[in-house]
């Protein structure tokens, strides 16, 4: 035994050494070549920042070279050349965005002759690629006709203004940035499938409702028909996100080139982001089981008399047992695949808000049952079929809930799912039953809600129902009206202050039309009808013309006679 750990703890020292022999090269090679490529960068900016970045910090130095030597401009242009020919994939990519740049500021309509072109003795002005396409546009033109058409295919399948409108002032600014760098249309994809990531569940499913559209666009362009139906039908049916992926690899694998299948990867990337096909893997939280606790585990799940719960609690009590710098080990992982596992499946606005409530030390019982309902509202059942794996562990060990059910005195029980309080009780209500209910005030801590206190409630004795518990009358009677039955409805008239049943008498005007008591205490209508006039609209003006009319005809024949 003795030996057996004697030679045990020489091969530890064997690797320890061999582990930080490596270790030590390995930064040694890594400050050199940090080192190689600031120096290389220096060159790039001394060649051109904004149009060269796509070269390789080889290549960059061979063209800096160049310069330095004074070579003649025409070679050292044609070497540039010769090198963009030789890019393939992302390089290809980056050049083509870099050179459109340069290329859509020449003018070529000018006809002149180029001149000085082996200007190898000028040492007042160094080399730049840029003054020199517009000094030679001719020159430039073969290669800027090529750059522009193809960089226009790219443009065609690039994210519109539109589709970024979602992204926030610091992400749009840090976008133009990376462009601003070098960056092309890949580079920028690729960061927004960082935002994308990193929203909310309900945000997320927006922002991807927005830009499906984009990528069905660019998957079938990429993979043909019948790659995307293929990889469709693998989407909409119940495979695994590995298969997906698999999938996706295999088919671009059949496409032609290396761009293509270049093309095909980095929008792949995107969508997946896009359409949530991220690959979380539950039993990351169980990586800290021994062998002999994993083939325990694995004799339990493999026992169909054994249900999910047993093989959890059989988990938890190898947690429990563990020694003090195992467990510290296994709450490490265990915290991380959570955390993991939250951000991916629910989002970092969620992840967010837990990790502050944690560090506010809210009561386990409240996490737990938000984290479990953040993990209904998932839209899939796949999703929500890995939180369910992942929910037992994540809330015993990284949010700390024993299943303790605490409701402050108001309820006696707790939903075995939810773990909200159930039947809160003293007017209370919330996961602990810990507020009071509308209407009441006070501390449901302390079981002290009290029914706020209720309006006087006046109605003049026209109101059967009561008041609400604003203080409103309920269905004012004997055709009143108002908060307190106060005034008389429209269409009658009279003191609604009086109290009996016959304060609001019928208005006497035609069709319903409302009255009042005018200044000399007389029931007088607030409008009448077309050819009715009076007080009430007691008189036909219709008539009284028919008799003037009547008495003009008999005074013209009286003075005729």
């Amino acid at each position: 035994m003795l030996n057996n750990f004697i030679f045990s703890k020489k091969l530890l020292l064997v690797f320890l050494l061999i582990l930080n022999f490596f270790t030590y090269f390995s930064n040694e090679s890594r400050i050199y070549r940090q080192s190689h490529i600031n120096d290389t960068g220096k060159k790039v900016r001394s060649i051109s920042s904004s149009h060269m970045k796509w070269l390789s910090p080889s290549q960059s130095e061979h063209l800096y070279n160049m310069i330095k030597n004074k070579e003649s401009k025409e070679k050292i242009w044609s070497e540039m050349i010769s090198l963009y020919q030789e890019t393939e994939g992302k390089q290809r990519h980056t050049a083509l965005e870099n050179l459109n740049r340069l290329c859509i500021n020449i003018n070529f309509n000018n006809e002149t002759p180029s001149t000085n072109i082996d200007d190898t003795n000028s040492t007042t002005q160094e080399f730049s690629f840029e003054s020199y396409a517009k000094l030679h546009p001719q020159d430039a033109k073969p290669l800027c006709l090529e750059v522009i058409s193809l960089y226009n295919d790219i443009k065609d399948n690039s994210l519109t203004d539109e589709q970024m409108s979602w992204l926030s002032d610091s992400q749009r600014l840090e976008i133009n940035n990376l462009r601003i760098q070098g960056g092309d249309h890949w580079d920028v994809m690729n960061k927004i499938a960082e935002y994308i990531v990193s929203l909310s569940t309900r945000r997320r499913k927006e922002v991807s409702d927005m830009l499906q559209p984009f990528c069905i666009t660019q998957l079938s362009r990429l993979l043909g028909n019948d790659g995307f139906n293929i990889l469709k039908s693998k989407y909409e049916s119940t495979s695994s996100t590995d298969e997906i992926i698999t999938t996706f690899k295999n088919i671009i694998e059949t496409l032609e080139t290396e761009y293509e299948r270049n093309e095909a990867e980095h929008y792949g990337y995107f969508c997946k982001k896009v359409f949530h096909i991220i690959r979380y893997d539950p039993d990351f939280l169980f990586t800290w089981l021994t062998k002999s606790q994993r083939s325990a585990i694995i004799s339990l799940m493999q026992n169909p008399n054994v249900g999910d719960v047993e093989i959890y609690n059989k988990i938890i009590e190898f947690y429990e047992v563990s020694e003090e710098e195992s467990k510290e080990d296994a709450k490490r992982i265990i915290t991380l695949g959570c955390k993991n596992f939250i951000e991916k499946m629910l989002g970092n606005d969620v992840l967010d808000e837990i990790e502050s409530r944690r560090k506010n030390n809210t009561h386990p019982q409240i996490l737990a049952s938000k984290l479990v309902r953040y993990a209904s509202e998932i839209g899939d059942e796949k999703g929500r079929d890995i939180a369910r794996k992942s929910l037992p562990i994540c809330k015993k060990i990284y949010l700390g809930f024993n299943n303790e059910c605490h409701c402050n005195g108001n309820s006696d029980s707790c939903d075995e799912e939810t773990h909200k309080c159930v039947d809160c009780k003293n007017n209370t209500y919330g996961v602990q039953c810990s507020k009071c209910l509308k209407g009441f005030h006070g501390s449901a801590i302390n079981g002290d809600c009290q029914q706020n206190e209720v309006p006087k409630c006046n109605c003049n004795g026209h109101a059967l129902s009561g008041c609400d518990y604003h203080g409103n009358c309920l269905e004012c009677l004997n055709h009143t009206a108002g908060v307190n039955c106060e005034r008389c409805a429209n269409g009658y008239y009279g003191d609604a202050l009086q109290g009996t049943s016959e304060d609001c008498v019928k208005c006497p005007c035609p069709g319903n039309i409302d009255c009042f008591i005018n200044e000399h205490h007389l029931v007088q209508c607030k409008y009448c009808p077309k050819g009715l006039s009076g007080i009430t609209c007691e008189i036909n003006d219709s008539k009284n013309s028919l008799n003037s009319e009547i008495k003009e005809t008999g005074r013209a024949i009286l003075t005729n006679m």
